[in-house]
């Protein structure tokens, strides 16, 4: 019988890539690096799967390797191969904007964002954002992770000041993305929580600390990057468990670890993770287990036949603003 080969999409080579590279090659199957700055379509389509292990976060250092990404999967996926995630699914994981209309479209609880595009008049923004969201509010990268350029704005006059910075800082750093405002959304405990859906299941959950994003603030928002403390023996309720796979289903993803608050009106989904990071700890190691593992069950269930149903239940058969608009 022929084996399993996997084409392992990346960029820097991190601890996760390596481990779960280890974990696959343990179970029998061969996988092939390619580093997305530099490979070869008609090597890759070669592959039985593609797994995206681009992180979002990538764009913060290297914004033209998202779109590179974002480019392959669509030529992958246009060959017939399966990419996980696929190309619509990693377009909402590079564009927390698109998440937010999306999960507004189908009716999941997410705080209301507003784009911000690099060339608009700050002054201006301001204005509009006191008027629509009012302040306090939340500043992020349109594209990135890890908690960069995540801050807190407490008046319009901060927000010209501290926006004004953060795109020097940005273009300096060639980040050719935008930026999104966002509702803040108080949050009512001392966590937030990471909750992960693999194949329409719940696999597993953790809390996190949360943490200021400048000194002098309240803790508001969960980043282990940045100093939150997991707490793993967090159990999710019926109503968490559930909004995280309706938000997986409508980003269409096979993995993903959705990120939700608490707040006085319930569970909020702050952001989505379909390509998350592990570290080298024991919690996480077990569950690039569960992932690896997952992925080959889900794999062994789909034939030919059925790989083709769920390609076009899953909307890899459509472009990405058909399944937006």
């Amino acid at each position: 019988m022929k084996r399993l080969e996997i084409g392992m999409l990346h960029h820097d080579l991190e601890f996760a890539e390596q481990e779960l590279t280890s974990l696959l090659r343990e179970r029998d199957v061969i996988v092939n690096h390619y580093d997305v700055r530099n490979c070869f379509l008609e090597k890759i389509i070669k592959n039985d799967l593609v797994l995206n292990r681009v992180y979002a976060s990538v764009a913060n250092r290297d914004y033209r390797s998202i779109v590179l990404t974002l480019n392959l999967l669509r030529e992958i996926e246009k060959r017939g191969v399966y990419c996980l995630n696929s190309y619509k699914t990693s377009g909402y994981d590079y564009d927390k904007y698109q998440t937010f209309r999306r999960l507004s479209y189908g009716g999941v609880p997410t705080p209301e964002s507003i784009f911000i595009d690099m060339k608009e008049d700050l002054k201006e923004k301001s204005e509009k954002l006191e008027s629509l969201l009012g302040f306090p509010l939340i500043i992020k990268r349109n594209s990135g992770g890890r908690g960069k350029d995540v801050c807190k704005i407490e008046t319009p006059e901060e927000f010209v000041s501290i926006m004004s910075s953060k795109r020097e800082l940005a273009r300096g750093e060639g980040y050719f993305g935008s930026f999104i405002a966002q509702e803040f959304v108080k949050p009512v405990r001392g966590y937030d929580c990471r909750v992960n859906i693999i194949d329409g299941n719940y696999t597993f959950a953790f809390a996190r600390t949360l943490i200021p994003s400048k000194e002098g603030e309240e803790p508001w928002f969960g980043s282990v990057s940045n100093g939150s403390k997991e707490l793993p023996s967090f159990r999710p309720t019926i109503d968490e468990i559930n909004l995280a796979i309706r938000s997986t289903n409508l980003i269409g993803a096979l993995v993903n670890e959705v990120d939700i608050s608490f707040s006085e009106d319930g569970p909020v989904v702050i952001e989505n993770n379909p390509t998350p990071n592990y570290f080298n700890k024991i919690n996480d190691n077990k569950r690039m287990v569960q992932f690896v593992d997952s992925t080959l069950n889900f794999l062994k269930r789909n034939s030919e036949k059925s790989y083709k149903e769920g390609k076009q239940n899953l909307g890899l058969t459509k472009t990405r603003t058909e399944i937006i608009e």
